[in-house]
């Protein structure tokens, strides 16, 4: 079966607005859309997150919002999963302060850097987040020049007006699409 895996951001919620236009997306074929709650514990919700990858059978997909599109792009590594990040962080410790020294160590050990990224990535990404800056991500690393960069106006880190937004809607849908197709093997 299909399945989309949805990942809210640092401090967010799993019926988030991603979660919501999921829900409301009309396929050709049955989805199974699962949103998974974060403890906001980077070393305890990734190795959740490998753990819950593994037992997952058929063509999967990650839509991810900030800090959980670090996550997806490990998984995305680790097991070939498609993923669609809004407002990636890749750079963590620059944006998020966190206490736990475990989970300072795991953010530093996955550094992106040096990663080589071929799989499928997709990353919306806002010219107004007041947290990320994204050129700076696309300058630091090297597998963003090899993924599928939208660049949109008038969406705040959350994407709060995703809802409003056709056009990013529709975009976002296509990419959907175009890699359950690709998992199929049709394209």
């Amino acid at each position: 079966m299909n399945c989309i895996i949805n990942l809210h951001g640092y401090n967010g919620n799993k019926n988030n607005n991603v979660f919501k236009i999921l829900k409301n997306m009309k396929f050709n074929y049955e989805v199974k859309i699962i949103s998974i709650q974060l403890s906001n514990k980077p070393k305890e919700d990734f190795k959740m997150l490998v753990n819950f990858v593994k037992r997952l059978d058929g063509s999967v997909i990650i839509v991810s919002k900030s800090l959980s599109s670090f996550y997806a792009c490990l998984l995305n590594s680790m097991f070939k999963i498609p993923c669609i990040c809004f407002n990636p962080s890749f750079d963590p410790l620059k944006n998020i302060v966190f206490k736990d020294e475990n989970d300072i160590e795991f953010i530093k050990e996955k550094d992106f850097k040096n990663f080589d990224f071929d799989q499928d990535i997709a990353c919306f990404m806002s010219t107004n987040d007041n947290r990320i800056d994204h050129l700076e991500h696309i300058k630091k690393y090297p597998f963003l020049k090899y993924t599928e960069n939208i660049i949109v106006d008038d969406h705040d880190h959350d994407f709060t007006k995703l809802e409003s937004d056709k056009e990013t809607v529709n975009l976002f849908k296509n990419l959907i699409e175009y890699y359950f197709l690709k998992l199929s093997k049709l394209i």
